[in-house]
C-alpha cells in the first residue's frame, strides 16, 4: 500500500477516534446529569423546584446550605424562558442542571473575591453596589480606565437580569454576573478595536 494511502488511513481512523471520544464524553455528561437530577428529584416531576436546587446545591457546597438569595440568583441563571419571551418554567429541567452547577462553581471559585470586592466598594455597608460603586470596581478591572456611565448602566442591567433585583444596584451574588459580563464587554471592545485597525491598515497599503 502506498505511503500517502497508509497516512490517509491514520489521519482518518485519528479524527474517527476523537469523534467516538466527544460522542462518549457527551454521552456521560448526560448519564451523570441525568443521575443528579434523579437524586435530588424528590416529587418525581423530572424537574428541579428551588428546594430541590438548594438540596443539591448543599451537597456540592460541602454540607454548607446557600443561602435563599444565593438559591434565587442560581435559580434564575439556570432557569431559561420559553420560546418567544415566555415566562421561566420556574423549574431546572435536565438541560439546566449543568447550567446550575457550573454558576455555583464560579460563584464559588470567585466569593473570596466578591467579599473583598464588597468590602472595598460597598462604601455605605448597604449590602449592594450602587451605580457609583460599580463604577470603581469595573475602572479597577480594566486597568483604571473609567466605563461611561452608559456601560456602567449596562452592566447592572444585565446582572439584575439575572438576578432578583430590580432597582439601580447589584447584590452580592449578582457580582459574579457583573464581572463576566463587563470581562465579556472589554473582549468584545478589544475584538472589534483590533478588527477596526486591520481595516483601517489594509485601506491604506498601495497596490
Amino acid at each position: 500500500m502506498p505511503a500517502m494511502a497508509v497516512a490517509a488511513g491514520r489521519s482518518a481512523k485519528r479524527e474517527n477516534d476523537k469523534r467516538m471520544a466527544i460522542a462518549t464524553k457527551r454521552h456521560d455528561e448526560e448519564v451523570r446529569l441525568m443521575q443528579m437530577l434523579q437524586t435530588y428529584d424528590k416529587d418525581g416531576s423530572g424537574t428541579l423546584g428551588k428546594s430541590e436546587l438548594g438540596d443539591l446545591l448543599e451537597d456540592y457546597n460541602q454540607g454548607r446550605r446557600p443561602d435563599e438569595d444565593e438559591i434565587e440568583w442560581i435559580f434564575n441563571v439556570a432557569d431559561k424562558k420559553g420560546p418567544e419571551g415566555a415566562e421561566s418554567s420556574r423549574k431546572i429541567e435536565l438541560s439546566e442542571v449543568k447550567t446550575a452547577v457550573n454558576a455555583w462553581q464560579a460563584y464559588q471559585t470567585n466569593k473570596e473575591h466578591i467579599d473583598a470586592a464588597f468590602a472595598k466598594y460597598d462604601t455605605d455597608k448597604s449590602g449592594k453596589l450602587e451605580h457609583a460603586d460599580l463604577k470603581l470596581l469595573l475602572r479597577d478591572l480594566n486597568n483604571n480606565i473609567d466605563p461611561t456611565d452608559a456601560e456602567v448602566q449596562m452592566i447592572m442591567d444585565k446582572a439584575n437580569e439575572k438576578g432578583q433585583s430590580d432597582d439601580n444596584a447589584i447584590s452580592r451574588i449578582e457580582v459574579t454576573s457583573a464581572v463576566a459580563i463587563w470581562y465579556q464587554h472589554l473582549d468584545d471592545k478589544n475584538a472589534e478595536a483590533a478588527a477596526l485597525k486591520l481595516q483601517e491598515s489594509g485601506c491604506c497599503v498601495v497596490m
